[in-house]
């Protein structure tokens, strides 16, 4: 091999370890993905080896993986063992200006933190927004386990991802829909008592386009004044399309038009909806951690 192509190598060489070290790189002990987000994100759940392993599961605001989820056994419970009846020793809602009505977790209830360190946290409920609103969410298989393959549509970041395993969640000592779907902890209190917000994903994507596809199925089947209603609230262009596409004969939420997905897309933007998903603070879930 002449010296021209040996050097010619060595830069390329060089090349792509600097384009994969942009593309990855570690934080305190930790692999994170930079996507052009508010925060960074880890590559790995909490208690995982690779970006396919579940990890551990956790209650809302737990910092131990235990064998039996139940909201009897909760951290937090001081009374009662119902949704009607329970009773916080804090993070409680029903306490308008105490000290347990913080809406986010502390660090010190904060596994991600404690297991990781320095800045690592669990990412709040607007952090999870943002990941669904500035990313393509396509379900996959990765190493043989199934989940979702997050990508940045933020310019300049659109070679970065991530993949978050369908984990499941547990509830008592039952793991339910593993492989199925994808529960992940924030670290917002959501506006129900015993539940807080999550980041949620399937099959059809994140809990924004599941969004998209459940409002696009309610409008497929109008056939009354309220339906109708509906429809002429949208902008003109979108209930034009949805109308065509339903006359047609073709409407099939197995394949939205781009040009429909796109627009409602955007329609929903603008609209006050939370599209973050909330669970029971029982029950048991992964963490995908991120920092600033």
């Amino acid at each position: 091999m002449n010296k021209t192509v040996l050097c010619l190598l060595r830069i390329l060489s060089f090349a792509l370890l600097i384009s994969s070290c942009k593309e990855q790189s570690s934080y305190n002990g930790h692999e994170y993905v930079d996507l052009g987000l508010s925060v960074k994100w880890a590559t790995c759940n909490v208690g995982a080896q690779n970006p396919e392993d579940y990890g551990n599961f956790y209650a809302w605001g737990e910092t131990r993986p235990k064998s039996r989820y139940s909201l009897k056994g909760y951290r937090f419970r001081a009374s009662g063992d119902a949704p009607h009846n329970v009773k916080f020793s804090k993070y409680d809602p029903d306490d308008k200006s105490g000290p347990f009505s913080k809406k986010v977790l502390e660090l010190v209830d904060d596994v991600a933190n404690l297991e990781w360190g320095g800045n690592w946290r669990m990412p709040t409920k607007e952090e999870i927004m943002e990941l669904n609103w500035n990313c393509d969410w396509v379900w996959t298989t990765q190493n043989g386990v199934k989940g979702v393959k997050i990508t940045s549509k933020v310019e300049g970041y659109t070679d970065r991802s991530i993949f978050m395993p369908a984990a499941g969640y547990r509830t008592d000592s039952r793991h339910l829909f593993p492989g199925v779907s994808g529960d992940y902890w924030s670290s917002t209190n959501s506006i129900s008592k015993t539940s807080a917000y999550s980041l949620y994903f399937d099959s059809c994507g994140s809990s924004l386009d599941n969004s998209i596809v459940d409002y696009i199925s309610e409008l497929l089947y109008w056939h009354d004044d309220e339906g109708e209603s509906y429809i002429n609230e949208l902008p003109q262009s979108l209930a034009d399309k949805l109308r065509n596409w339903f006359y047609s004969g073709k409407a099939n939420l197995d394949s939205i038009p781009e040009s429909i997905y796109n627009e409602y897309r955007s329609y929903l933007s603008t609209q006050d909806w939370d599209m973050v998903d909330w669970n029971m603070r029982s029950s048991g879930m992964p963490v995908r951690p991120v920092f600033p």
